[in-house]
């Protein structure tokens, strides 16, 4: 994966996305945390160290601004990166609604001329999942989560994602030990332990293949119960494509309890309920129950077509 360039020590630089460019004000104190912030903003690049992008003027904002049309992002000098990485994130999310993008809480992964989107709330295990179809020869698109064009007949375009794709090295260690074995540093020390595991996917610079075809599948990772994949009823999927496509409004900001949500005007709002209404009519959602190597096959099971 290619490194993101160090952003200028103070003024104003361009996100690359899907909707076009953020014009981005930056106070000199997130100038380390740019490598840091950027792979965890999906499908995002940077031009370059501020070329073509407009100088800073006036005093710095006081809070986090945008302008009334997302194309500028005005971050205060007391900005910290978690605080920077929820708000663009908000900011692209609102960006992307208006073009017709749904930004999903999801991981994406390919074989072949198919996209899987692994949807699943927070800990559900997506990333494992992944990872086992890693094991079965599928490639990680993205981690955590992706951006998926809606057509006006209701067929989804896979537009890439997030570029970090971290795991917790415990869980992966207790289902996937081979994969831990060979990608993980050393053994976890704690539960929360995480791991960078970016070198799995695509370069940064890799453009997606949006003609795949996409396929839809919600997972619940849990050894408890019986595994279980079958396709979801209709509303179901629909609740599930909602739930997923607010993720990154489901912040508020440490500086000041500012709910994200609030950035979300009702003309958006209205349009993501009516992409993913579109979607849910046209696309099955592949509900999968078990451990990742349990749903890894179900999926295969179901999805992939026996070779003549």
């Amino acid at each position: 994966m290619t490194t993101p360039p160090t952003a200028p020590a103070e003024g104003s630089w361009d996100v690359s996305t899907a909707a076009g460019p953020l014009h981005v004000q930056l106070p000199r104190s997130l100038r380390t945390a740019w490598p840091r912030i950027v792979p965890h903003l999906p499908g995002a690049a940077v031009a370059g160290c501020g070329c073509g992008s407009r100088p800073a003027t006036g005093p710095r904002a006081a809070g986090f601004r945008t302008d009334p049309d997302f194309d500028t992002a005005l971050l205060p000098d007391t900005a910290a990166p978690d605080d920077v990485r929820r708000f663009l994130n908000a900011v692209l999310h609102c960006r992307h609604l208006g073009r017709g993008v749904l930004t999903l809480h999801a991981v994406a992964a390919a074989r072949d001329d198919q996209v899987l989107l692994l949807l699943g709330g927070h800990g559900a295990g997506k990333t494992l999942t992944a990872l086992a179809l890693h094991e079965r020869g599928w490639q990680p698109l993205s981690g955590d989560v992706s951006l998926l064009r809606v057509l006006p007949d209701g067929s989804p375009e896979y537009l890439g994602g997030t570029t970090a794709f971290v795991v917790r090295s415990a869980e992966v260690a207790r289902y996937l030990p081979g994969t831990a074995r060979r990608y993980l540093p050393g053994p976890a020390l704690a539960p929360d332990d995480t791991a960078d595991l970016a070198p799995l996917l695509p370069p940064a610079h890799a453009a997606p293949t949006a003609r795949r075809t996409v396929r839809l599948v919600h997972v619940r990772v849990d050894q408890r119960e019986s595994p279980l994949v079958r396709w979801a009823e209709r509303q179901l999927r629909h609740s599930w494509l909602y739930q997923a496509s607010g993720h990154q409004l489901d912040r508020v900001l440490r500086c000041d309890d500012t709910p994200l949500r609030c950035l979300e005007p009702p003309e958006l709002t209205r349009a993501r309920l009516a992409l993913t209404t579109r979607l849910a009519d046209r696309v099955p959602v592949l509900s999968a129950l078990g451990t990742p190597g349990q749903i890894a096959a179900g999926i295969e099971d179901v999805l992939v077509p026996v070779p003549a």
